[in-house]
């Protein structure tokens, strides 16, 4: 809705066809062997596609994304932006080894923090499932308190 800006930005991703280039450079970090996923926040994020030099990125804002999108790649890029993120994750690629193959009992809750970033990665095993249905999540913004 244009009179709010409920809609700030939206970008059709039509797979590896779509620009997503990202205009700007970040301490070194090589743009074009970024993930997919974190190549379309942060061209979302500066604003690519509309008329505007605003951005979204360095302003302490929250992006909230699911589990295409999330990634402590995602996570690490946008901390050093002062912009948060939480969301579901697909796996544990970047993660370690131990997490991967430690499942919750059902109802529990497993956190981890990485060591040198503020990141914490949570997984959960739903106990209303019949079938063992573990959800991870991925966040710059909660703790394990």
């Amino acid at each position: 809705e244009h009179p709010t800006s409920y809609v700030w930005n939206s970008l059709v991703y039509i797979g590896a066809g779509t620009d997503l280039s990202i205009d700007f450079e970040l301490n070194n970090i090589d743009m074009t062997k970024l993930r997919q996923g974190t190549k379309y926040i942060l061209s979302m994020a500066e604003g690519r596609g509309i008329e505007s030099e605003d951005t979204l990125l360095s302003r302490g804002y929250i992006f909230v994304v699911d589990h295409f999108f999330n990634s402590p790649e995602l996570a690490t890029i946008l901390g050093t932006l002062n912009t948060d993120v939480y969301g579901t994750l697909r796996n544990a690629k970047y993660l370690p080894v131990d997490w991967k193959i430690t499942k919750p009992a059902k109802g529990d809750l497993l956190a981890w923090q990485c060591d040198q970033r503020q990141i914490n990665v949570f997984k959960w095993n739903d106990p209303m499932k019949q079938k063992d249905k573990v959800v991870q999540i991925l966040s710059t913004v909660h703790d394990a308190q």
